[in-house]
């Protein structure tokens, strides 16, 4: 009976290790986006949970659940255990470069009165102690667990030229497939145009397109387009599209920039994480790629100003 015993305890434990997810005990694996805010602060954003290969929103909202003093309360008590237990004082974060370890920050400071602000994520502040961090006021993402996630092959590039001609040849074709007309879709503004690469060769690249038509014309609105595309030896194909046609005057959201690549499930093929902005608010999301097509896996983790 005892060696039966034992040898259900060793199969569940190794089914937990096996499955990526932490024990019971051991502080949640989180994921970061991190900015600078000046020479010496950079600014952390707990935007999504990780478990097991999964994307999962946070166990804590940014956002108040009501006006409710109880419920208030209970939220506050809610965050700050939370925060305790993934990212007290002191607690180093590591910072990463599609999905390799480059850098790494210690927690100095923690506001959780001002984790609600979406539009300004200054919650938690942090100090560089080792290795490459953000500059320039670019995001980067981070982890609270050294490991928590794997190197990809992917780097991003920083010579975008025939990457932005390829996506212009895109978004044209798109928009002109959506019916909007030539003279709008000549006019499209872009936004964080991104390509990363492999060793050999392949490319994804990402951007975020906006045309507006204006009023006097029965399609007057704003049209926005987010486009991945994959490509090798300057041949691209597009590989995924988010479109919102307008049918509200404000798109739900008028920008989305890539941060990063990450392998998330450890399956050898790259994650994307973006951010997404919208009026007085901001989001962000995952995607991955299942056999020929991406999806948008996890959408979450900002809040309202």
């Amino acid at each position: 009976m005892l060696k039966w015993i034992a040898a259900c305890l060793l199969v569940q434990v190794l089914a937990v290790l096996s499955s990526g997810i932490a024990p019971a005990g051991e502080k949640p694996t989180v994921l970061f986006a991190v900015s600078t805010r000046d020479k010496e602060t950079w600014l952390a954003q707990p935007f999504a949970s990780l478990n097991g290969g999964k994307v999962e929103a946070l166990p804590v909202s940014m956002e108040p659940p009501s006006n409710d003093a109880d419920e208030l309360l209970r939220w506050v008590e809610a965050k700050e255990k939370f925060a305790k237990h993934a990212f007290p004082p002191g607690a180093r974060l590591t910072v990463l470069d599609g999905g390799r370890p480059s850098g790494t920050l210690r927690v100095t400071t923690r506001n959780l009165a001002e984790w609600e602000a979406g539009c300004d994520y200054s919650a938690i502040r942090t100090a560089r102690e080792i290795g490459t961090v953000p500059t320039n006021r670019s995001t980067v993402l981070a982890t609270n667990v050294r490991g928590g996630a794997t190197s990809t092959a992917y780097r991003r590039r920083s010579s975008l030229r025939n990457e932005e001609l390829a996506l212009r040849l895109a978004v044209e074709a798109v928009f002109a497939k959506k019916g909007i007309p030539n003279v709008f879709i000549r006019q499209a503004e872009v936004f964080g145009t991104r390509s990363f690469a492999a060793a050999n060769g392949s490319l994804i690249v990402s951007g975020h397109f906006t045309v507006f038509i204006p009023q006097g014309d029965p399609r007057y609105g704003m049209y926005t387009l987010f486009l991945l595309l994959e490509g090798q030896d300057g041949k691209f194909t597009v590989a995924h599209v988010e479109y919102d046609p307008a049918t509200r005057k404000e798109p739900g959201y008028f920008r989305e920039e890539a941060i990063d690549v990450i392998d998330i499930d450890r399956d050898g093929r790259p994650e994307i994480v973006t951010y997404l902005t919208a009026h007085e608010a901001s989001d962000f999301a995952v995607y991955r790629k299942r056999g020929r097509h991406w999806r948008r896996i996890f959408i979450g983790g900002g809040g309202s100003c």
